[in-house]
């Protein structure tokens, strides 16, 4: 039976610029950087502690459109300290939004696509 999920994709313009905003801005890891096939780079992204890693594909390489949405929502345990350390990055966020159901914050990588952190209940 299926034990975990190993990986989203996410299909950008530039898996460089990506990457860079991913570990400065929202404290990834480069895991895996390597050639793909011949001029293709095969990119992969995780959260420190976390099994699942976030693939960041370059979209020309697979012939479509970069994505305009994020395939995952991330967890934080601090809403507030994550708010704070990504403005101090230079990244853009919203402040937390308390719904009904989550707390979150709504972060604007630098291709324009939002990706929502909500807070942890662990």
């Amino acid at each position: 039976m299926i034990k975990h999920i190993t990986f989203a994709s996410l299909y950008v313009k530039d898996q460089e610029v990506m990457r860079r905003f991913l570990v400065d801005v929202l404290g990834f890891t480069t895991e895996t950087d390597s050639e793909w096939r011949p001029g293709a780079r095969w990119l992969e992204m995780g959260i420190p502690g976390a099994r699942t890693r976030l693939a960041v594909h370059k979209a020309a390489d697979f012939e479509r459109e970069a994505d305009t949405a994020y395939p995952v929502w991330f967890t934080a345990d601090d809403l507030d300290a994550t708010l704070k350390a990504v403005r101090a990055a230079g990244g853009t966020a919203s402040d937390v939004v308390n719904d009904p159901h989550v707390s979150y914050i709504t972060v604007t990588d630098p291709e324009g696509r939002a990706v929502n952190i909500g807070k942890s209940d662990d």
